[in-house]
């Protein structure tokens, strides 16, 4: 067996590969849930590190659903593209983008797409100034904080030390919402509706490779999502569900990601520190 063979996806037919996405979006949604009805019980429990571990792995599995369901959405030409893009499935930075994308408002895909350049980042500059201090990527350090003991480093230019970092019990206490993640919500709302069958699979690429993510705004998204769930109905494959189901397809699926560079955005350290060092205070009038 080998693990992590999500690219092989690429090499089917439309026909096969339909059923391929749609088994995996509802393994990946039926797994998020029951992770998150086992998160619930740990906040009940006040057990804030155990629960920002199974939040994260909540949020990571729903993204996958998200992630299969815009390779539907995706056009197969470029192949290289739809390859880059199914790589995003096992890849813990672009599941984490993918949290982070259906947190925010909802904004069309050229604003999200300098929010995730600058979340994708390695190392970054921040601080009272915007230069002060060197951070490295902020969607890797939560996870790894919460999970790990870890001895680091702390070089700038008023520090050049070594400290053990462990996960903070009493920090952590302060994270305990008792509220599903957006992106599982929006996820579960898509099974529901059906969307997760691979007929329903085969009428999001339908309705949706030929339109450019790009160009969308807020209220053609809205069209667009509006209109699947009427051609789905039309095919006898929605499922009958809550109105606020529906609801939620309709206003809180969001564009698709496929057009993205998911990857992490390397940045030399070196090149931050010249950068703080030429930094010029801005005029004040």
């Amino acid at each position: 067996m080998i693990p992590r063979a999500i690219a092989d996806l690429a090499q089917l037919k439309d026909e096969d590969l339909y059923g391929e996405l749609a088994t995996g979006m509802r393994l990946s949604v039926a797994n998020a849930l029951r992770l998150w009805h086992d998160a619930v019980l740990l906040s009940r429990n006040r057990r804030p590190q155990a629960f920002q571990i199974i939040r994260f792995l909540v949020e990571e599995e729903a993204a996958k659903l998200l992630i299969l369901l815009d390779a539907a959405r995706c056009p197969r030409n470029p192949p290289e593209r739809f390859a880059r893009h199914l790589k995003a499935f096992s890849d813990h930075l672009a599941r984490g983008l993918y949290t982070e994308y259906y947190e925010w408002v909802i904004m069309p895909l050229r604003e999200a797409r300098e929010h995730i350049d600058r979340e994708r980042q390695a190392l970054y500059l921040d601080g009272p100034s915007d230069v002060d201090w060197i951070f490295r990527n902020d969607i890797e350090r939560r996870r790894e904080e919460a999970l790990y003991v870890d001895y680091v480093a702390i070089r700038d230019a008023f520090h050049d030390e070594h400290q053990w970092h462990a996960p903070n019990h009493d920090l952590l206490l302060g994270y305990l919402p008792a509220w599903m993640p957006s992106i599982l919500r929006i996820a579960r709302a898509l099974d529901r509706a059906g969307v997760t069958r691979p007929e329903a699979v085969h009428i999001v690429a339908e309705l949706w490779r030929g339109i450019d993510p790009e160009q969308l705004n807020r209220h053609e998204l809205r069209e667009h999502n509006i209109a699947t769930l009427h051609r789905l109905d039309a095919a006898g494959l929605l499922r009958r569900a809550p109105q606020a189901v529906y609801d939620a397809v309709a206003n809180d699926w969001r564009a698709p990601l496929y057009t993205l560079d998911l990857r992490k955005l390397e940045v030399r350290a070196g090149d931050l520190r010249e950068a703080q060092e030429h930094w010029v205070p801005p005029d004040v009038y």
